[in-house]
């Protein structure tokens, strides 16, 4: 049975939304799922038919939640270009393992050796067509063949020789290998990354970027730094490899499109939309009157998706263009391939100049120049254009701008019983102690000073323009923790003498609790010195189950001080042993609902056995190992009580059974407190657990200048004076507070945006996340400028246009009398009435009768 034809839009056409709702719907109910594939959901069918190669869209962004299968949706679509296109997929590293998993469980069956009826071919003149198309080239060589699979019998690979199955294996990893090339985006160095831009990887191929947040975060680093050429080096390199990538398509995951700040946004649509090519012409022609015709036949080339009539004259008039997507064609509003359309820019100048020279009007192409624009600007001029306060502004022209470039599904832990419930305790404000504020206030008047040297301009968020990892940092820092006065910890960290200095301050601080005899003068000492670290020993103690603590600072003031404290109340940091002579494993440190561990770094080889264990997947370890441990299970935490973790430590991991989880200390991005509350909130985390347990609360800490802290300044002559200073730069606020007021101001900001990710997504009618966007006018404009003001100007009642009839004046140009117009009596700028109409206002002169005024605009 032969399917109905799919009907696609171009992006420029004001039916777009509508065109595509339709033929999205139509191939998700038309598509059925092959003996080779896996069963795709309806919302991974739609993107798959979105990107591929009946097409012409560059990139989408795949903005679907938890569970979703986003992975899955990204493979598929690459399945379906695989003949067509490489595929380069930019990950984390740690994310490598599952995307191997997800490629074996999502694409071609081919890849799934042990599913499969397996037959060798003999190389020859009778099977090297066949074998050319799907052994790889290095199998044939080496074994003068290759394994076919035969998808008529059922699967005989468990009756094949190990030899065999080695072989099979070792195919299929070179089939992949073939197709997929795996960079891990947060470890490649500049060189590797100079190499892939002058080789250019991802021309022509498909790119798949998994977390995207993270990579687009590096590169919006390096675009608020741009003349600093020695920062941020993977980000520029990476932006620059995207940016000029040339027919690439591209592929973004996230579940979290934005991490930071709102300008992110930007630079994640300027790639997806890539380079927009606009060619601008001088036209002349010999009669004025072919005028209109001239324009008929200039709208009828079929190889433009956008043209513009900016002025004209007698026998002249300027036009802007913007190709298609080479390789496709436009006809009665429909895109589609055409072999006979152009591969490149050149090509494409080509067929449009043989097309003016044989226009029915004898034009000729007089004067002609290139530009090329991106989608949205990378600077301040984007926060002026949509953020007001804490509102957006000029919504519509941004989801105009965005559409066709978002897919989005909504978080599959809504519509699932297997996610824990999780219960969000108010923010403790803790007052500073005395003690903490004479310190605190030492560093915050050098961050001050230091700020104000620097400051150029007010910034739209704090912490703008800033190296987060220093910016107010040391004062931040002293709001967790500060050392006894009797510790002088002033001297300053360096490369050279880190490690001596930190080991230093914490073998003073060891010394200094253990000297305090009585437990309650220890509890009074280390109150003074962190309420918040007291705070949180006191309810991971008291939990009934296990707890998460996390923090970004692990050195001085960060957690190690909190180890210094929780040993002095006789806890033990948790490790497992293993003795190579003995062959034999040991627990060290460990005590009965006081043992603690820090998640440590990838050289660590313990690091994963600890984790299994206090997420109580003992059948996962070492025989041995699971053996000697004196519980059968680890849910209230008789073995690991606590498990700290660090930004680092936080990517990509799952932790299990967790009844608390502790945010030592805000960041100036609300999400990435999210993702970190998603280490203790996966899919079926807690099913282990009673129904009544498979709860998390989460705790959120603020050091604040309390009543008595306040009291204690205005009596002390010189604390009160430089209290002025700070207060008259922070508002009264501690650092943790400002931190948690500009995240806060930022999340508001930001889900406005990922509202208008939501309306204007590809599937939004389908999905109904929320109200969807429709085109209410055609204000579109490949420069941003123009389209802002394109869409200003069509704002009603904002601005009323009036219609005229030009009268025949001699201060007036005779090829304008008696013609209509509009004009806005504000400003007397005169505008094509069809250009309006188009939404695409051309303002042709300035008018003011009372003032005999008639000037032509030139652009």
């Amino acid at each position: 049975m032969k399917k109905d034809k799919i009907i696609w839009a171009p992006l420029s056409s004001k039916n777009f939304s509508k065109v595509t709702d339709a033929a999205l719907e139509q191939h998700a109910e038309s598509e059925h799922d092959s003996e080779d594939k896996i069963k795709l959901l309806k919302h991974q069918k739609i993107v798959k038919s979105y990107i591929s190669p009946d097409t012409p869209f560059r990139g989408v962004l795949l903005y679907h939640g938890l569970g979703s299968g986003k992975t899955c949706s990204a493979i598929s679509i690459s399945e379906g270009l695989k003949h067509d296109r490489k595929t380069v997929v930019f990950l984390p590293g740690s994310l490598k393992d599952n995307f191997i998993h997800e490629l074996e469980k999502c694409a071609n069956k081919i890849y799934i050796a042990p599913r499969r009826h397996w037959v060798f071919k003999k190389y020859n003149d009778t099977t090297k067509d066949e074998l050319n198309k799907i052994i790889p080239k290095a199998i044939l060589e080496d074994l003068g063949g290759g394994w076919v699979a035969d998808s008529t019998k059922s699967t005989n690979y468990s009756k094949l020789s190990k030899k065999f199955q080695k072989q099979i294996k070792e195919q299929i990893k070179h089939k992949i290998d073939e197709q997929y090339s795996l960079i891990h985006y947060n470890g490649v160095n500049k060189e590797h990354l100079e190499k892939m831009k002058k080789d250019r990887i991802l021309d022509d191929s498909l790119v798949i970027v998994d977390e995207a947040h993270n990579i687009i975060s590096m590169m919006t680093n390096y675009i608020n730094d741009p003349t600093n050429m020695n920062s941020h080096i993977r980000g520029r390199l990476l932006y620059e490899l995207f940016m000029d990538a040339q027919n690439a398509r591209f592929i973004f995951l996230s579940g979290t499109p934005v991490m930071n700040h709102p300008i992110e946004f930007s630079v994640l649509f300027n790639i997806l939309k890539g380079k927009t090519s606009i060619f601008k012409y001088t036209i002349s022609y010999k009669d004025e009157n072919n005028i209109s015709i001239l324009k008929d036949y200039l709208k009828k080339f079929p190889y433009q998706e956008f043209i513009n009539f900016n002025d004209y004259s007698k026998d002249k008039i300027n036009i802007e263009l913007c190709n298609t997507t080479y390789g496709f064609k436009i006809k009665d509003n429909e895109i589609l391939k055409d072999k006979q359309a152009p591969k490149n820019c050149l090509q494409w100048i080509k067929k449009f100049k043989n097309y003016i020279t044989s226009s029915p009007t004898n034009a000729s192409i007089e004067y002609s120049e290139i530009d090329e624009e991106i989608l949205f600007p990378t600077n301040e001029d984007f926060h002026k254009s949509f953020i007001k306060g804490v509102n957006i502004i000029n919504k519509d022209l941004f989801m105009r701008r965005i559409a066709g470039m978002v897919s989005y599904y909504g978080d599959m832990k809504n519509k699932s019983n297997a996610f824990p419930k999780m219960i969000y305790n108010p923010i403790d404000k803790l007052e500073m102690t005395k003690t903490q504020y004479i310190q605190y206030e030492k560093e915050r008047i050098k961050e001050i000073i230091i700020d104000a040297n620097n400051r150029k301009t007010k910034s739209i968020f704090e912490d703008d323009g800033k190296n987060t990892n220093t910016y107010r940092a040391r004062s931040a820092a002293l709001c967790n923790f500060v050392y006894p006065s009797s510790i002088d910890n002033d001297e300053k960290i360096t490369k050279n003498n880190k490690e001596e200095l930190l080991q230093q301050l914490e073998n003073k601080f060891d010394t200094y609790l253990f000297s305090i005899k009585d437990d309650k003068n220890a509890e009074t000492a280390c109150l003074e010195l962190s309420p918040k670290y007291m705070l949180i020993k006191d309810r991971i103690e008291k939990c009934e189950g296990t707890s998460v603590v996390y923090s970004h600072l692990k050195n001085r003031e960060g957690i190690n001080s909190m180890f210094s404290i929780l040993k002095r109340f006789e806890w033990k940091p948790f490790n497992v042993k293993y003795d190579e002579k003995t062959k034999k494993w040991s627990l060290d440190g460990y005590v009965p609902y006081k043992s603690y561990v820090l998640y440590g770094t990838k050289d660590d080889k313990n690091r994963e056995l600890i984790r299994k264990i206090f997420n109580s997947e003992f059948d996962d370890l070492p025989s041995d190992l699971k053996n000697i441990l004196p519980f059968k299970n680890n849910y209230d935490g008789k073995i690991i009580k606590s498990f700290f973790i660090t930004a680092s430590g936080a990517e990509g991991i799952t932790l299990k059974n967790a009844r608390q989880i502790h945010v030592v200390e805000h960041h100036w991005s609300e999400i990435r407190i999210d993702q970190v509350i998603g280490r203790v909130e996966r899919m079926n985390s807690h099913v282990a657990l009673p129904v009544e347990k498979r709860n998390v609360t989460v705790y959120k800490y603020a050091t604040i200048f309390g009543k008595n802290l306040l009291k204690h300044i205005e009596s002390d002559k010189k604390l009160k004076a430089s209290f002025e200073t700070i207060s008259a730069s922070d508002d009264f606020k501690t650092s943790d507070e400002v931190i948690i007021e500009t995240a806060n101001r930022k999340k508001t900001i930001n889900e406005k945006f990922l509202d208008c990710l939501k309306s204007a997504s590809i599937d939004c009618y389908l999905h109904k996340p929320i109200s969807c966007y429709e085109f209410e006018n055609n204000s579109y404009h490949p420069v941003f400028e123009k389209h802002l003001e394109n869409s200003i100007i069509n704002k009603t009642p904002e601005i009323k246009l009036k219609l005229i009839t030009i009268p025949e004046k001699k201060w007036i140009p005779k090829r304008f009398h008696n013609n209509e117009y509009l004009l806005n009596p504000k400003n007397h700028k005169l505008y094509d009435k069809d250009s309006v109409t188009l939404g695409r206002p051309t303002q042709i002169a300035t008018y003011d009768k009372s003032k005999k005024l008639f000037s032509i605009f030139r652009k």
